[in-house]
């Protein structure tokens, strides 16, 4: 049997020491496992990109929630029905029809997650279901 089977060798004096040592009785250096300086830099790195994912993540979702409130000041009480069944949301200035409604928060949906022509954004809510007025429509008001 050799001297490196049951003992190793210590990283400062050299000297042969017992495999189970916390330190070198010769030098007094510790020998607990520590952490390498590259896997140190990799949990900054990740704590780093994590946290700043989550502070995006939270400012996104304030953003969001302020602009949908104020875009579209809705008066709740004015809501009605008319007799071909098409609902409108009274608004400040004028009512908008709830297709016109709902093709603009699709436009916007839309140019959040990717760039479009007018014409191409158009086509795209026309073929959601939407007529050519309520695509036109929310496709005007969300590219202002």
């Amino acid at each position: 049997m050799f001297k490196e089977d049951i003992y190793k060798k210590c990283p400062r004096c050299g000297n042969f020491i017992s495999e189970t040592a916390k330190s070198c009785p010769h030098c007094n250096i510790s020998l607990k496992n520590k952490m390498s300086t590259g896997k140190l830099i990799f949990i900054f790195i990740c704590s780093f990109l994590g946290t700043f994912l989550l502070i995006s993540g939270i400012i996104d979702l304030i953003v969001l929630n302020n602009t949908t409130d104020n875009e579209n000041p809705i008066d709740n009480s004015s809501i009605s029905i008319s007799d071909n069944v098409s609902m409108t949301v009274e608004t400040k200035n004028n009512s908008i029809s709830t297709g016109k409604k709902m093709a603009l928060e699709s436009a916007k949906n839309y140019l959040r997650a990717m760039v479009f022509s007018k014409k191409g954004l158009i086509s795209q809510i026309e073929y959601e279901g939407f007529t050519n007025e309520e695509a036109s429509y929310g496709v005007e008001i969300a590219y202002k």
